[in-house]
């Protein structure tokens, strides 16, 4: 299965000697997912192993779409310590047993000396493989196996679905607390829009939301941008645009607040991260274009008046 497997390197560690794995999808490197990736950070130090998280591209969800991507997975990974990244795309090992999957990918190709993974942990075909069935195939003489407890912030588990949830509820602040050091945010270059909010006073950043990306709640967020390493307070509208556009296309538009011009040409093709802060508001069709003015502007107002509270 090696030629299968895309090996990410933070530390020049010599995997020879054995590697510590976290197991998972990880998918918005939440609460959960830090505490497996911090034990898997330790025992790999205390022993002297290769630390190293196994993820998977294109492993379709119930939407197709993800909270964090790949490229953004594997900063995240990056940030916790970790040595390496082992992804491999799911397509490629789907019809792989279970009992193949510990012995050929981990075992064999990937020389693990200890696994790490949450209570929920699945993987092989048709997901028959489970935490029991690591219990059952692990030794000391193969591999050492450590359970993760679920992490639990008042009264629920932490989980993936459950900061969807609460993204789709537009209780921002909430999913945030479970994704840790890292807001929910959307990632990409900035593109040339209509230019309709320049001419309305009010000029913003546009980027298009991948389709392979989580859509939170639509409407307006107070948000924190940056662009080429620096960071901007902003309120932003996240979703179709209805009342200037009649499109299918999703997208995040960004007023910041301090940059005269966020939408000149000096900004089109640079790279911009929006990190949701707080939900202000759902997306609305106005009437008019001014009656939208007059709205975007009590907007900024308000998200102005909450920044006040933060000190960023």
């Amino acid at each position: 299965m090696t030629d299968l497997i895309e090996i990410t390197k933070f530390c020049q560690t010599d995997p020879s000697k054995g590697r510590v794995i976290a197991l998972g999808f990880f998918d918005g490197v939440h609460l959960g997912h830090r505490k497996i990736i911090s034990k898997t950070v330790e025992i790999a130090k205390k022993m002297e192993l290769t630390s190293t998280v196994l993820t998977f591209e294109n492993f379709k969800l119930k939407d197709d779409s993800v909270l964090t991507d790949i490229n953004e997975r594997k900063e995240l990974f990056r940030k916790l310590g970790v040595d390496q990244v082992v992804s491999i795309d799911f397509e490629d090992v789907r019809e792989v047993s279970a009992r193949s999957f510990i012995k050929d990918l981990l075992l064999s190709s990937l020389n693990a000396k200890v696994l790490v993974a949450g209570t929920d942990y699945t993987f092989g075909k048709g997901a028959e493989g489970n935490i029991d069935l690591l219990k059952e195939s692990s030794c000391p003489d193969l591999f050492i196996l450590e359970v993760v407890p679920d992490v639990i912030v008042d009264g629920q588990k932490c989980s993936s679905s459950l900061i969807r949830k609460l993204l789709l509820e537009g209780k921002t602040d909430k999913a945030n607390i479970l994704l840790g050091d890292e807001r929910f945010s959307y990632s990409g270059t900035i593109v040339k829009g209509k230019m309709l909010g320049r001419t309305l006073g009010f000029p913003t950043a546009n980027l298009p939301v991948s389709p392979d990306k989580f859509k939170a709640k639509f409407g307006v967020y107070m948000t924190l941008t940056t662009i080429e390493g620096r960071r901007y307070k902003s309120v932003s509208n996240l979703g179709l645009r209805p009342t200037v556009e009649d499109s299918d296309n999703v997208n995040i538009e960004t007023y910041i607040y301090g940059l005269e011009d966020p939408g000149n040409e000096e900004l089109y093709g640079k790279d911009i991260k929006v990190e949701l802060m707080s939900f202000i508001r759902e997306e609305k069709r106005f009437a008019s274009v001014e009656d939208l003015r007059l709205q975007v502007e009590s907007d900024k107002e308000k998200v102005a008046n909450l920044w006040e509270m933060y000190n960023i």
